[in-house]
């Protein structure tokens, strides 16, 4: 099943506010030079911003793209300039999932309003608020359905004597400072993805998984996965090259495969 499948069967109708024109570069914004630039100046320009792009326009105004691997080897040849392909088009109320699914083949989209250029979205885009909430989102509902089997699987709360006893402090520690704040709240409400997943792990829940190959693949995954979780929950750079949009892809393919997994698991 495709990445764009997925998310549109775990968020449904939330994807209809996360759209193309709520996170791309608008065109107002960028620089566009014409083809007859000296490729010296486009140098210092894509270095000095650390672009991996550039764009230019020939004299009817239609639009190209440079790479600047390409700069840089044949910065005098005009075959450096590309015309953008249909594919790497798209519309600026595309939604989120059919943007990041572009991501795992390209480096950037270019957002148009027909035949009008409007905008860009390249990987340093995909740290913008919107991929954070979109990202939280996907967790939270992960962590949901992850609660909702082991309260199917388990009586009571003897899925918490499973727990390593650093991760019962830290979930005690969330449930009781909860308590003081007289919010009412059940202890399995406490867990993050982390507790989560180490109850998998202890009991060997993965190897009922399709989407991972034995112990070893599912800790490699879980991992990056919780890394992620962490990283959006504190607002770190989620994406740092631009490999960035793959590795996008990549988690929330995994964190979606996960989900469907364990919606599986509990009979829905």
């Amino acid at each position: 099943m495709r990445l764009t499948d997925l998310l549109n069967n775990i968020c449904g109708d939330i994807n209809r506010y996360f759209t193309a024109n709520s996170f791309m570069t608008e065109r107002d914004n960028i620089d566009i030079f014409d083809m007859d630039y000296h490729s010296d100046y486009l140098k210092k320009y894509i270095e000095s911003n650390n672009y991996d792009i550039v764009l230019a326009k020939n004299s009817n105004n239609d639009l190209f793209y440079i790479t600047r691997e390409s700069l840089m080897k044949n910065g005098n040849s005009k075959d450096i300039f590309l015309r953008i392909p249909k594919n790497e088009k798209i519309e600026s109320n595309e939604l989120i999932p059919e943007i990041i699914e572009k991501f795992k083949k390209y480096y950037c989209v270019f957002v148009y309003d027909k035949t009008e250029f409007n905008g860009l979205i390249t990987y340093a885009d995909l740290n913008k608020s919107p991929i954070y909430s979109y990202s939280y989102i996907v967790i939270s509902k992960l962590e949901k359905y992850m609660r909702n089997y082991i309260n199917l699987r388990y009586q009571e709360n003897k899925w918490f004597d499973i727990l390593p006893d650093g991760k019962q402090k830290e979930v005690n520690k969330t449930y009781n400072d909860a308590k003081d704040k007289g919010i009412e709240i059940s202890l399995l409400e406490c867990t993050t993805l982390t507790h989560l997943i180490k109850l998998f792990e202890k009991e060997k829940i993965f190897k009922f998984f399709a989407f991972c190959e034995g112990k070893n693949d599912f800790k490699s995954k879980s991992e990056k996965m919780i890394n992620f979780r962490n990283d959006v929950m504190h607002c770190k750079p989620l994406i740092h090259n631009n490999e960035g949009g793959k590795y996008l892809y990549n988690t929330l393919g995994d964190f979606c495969n996960l989900f469907m997994e364990i919606k599986k698991l509990s009979g829905h």
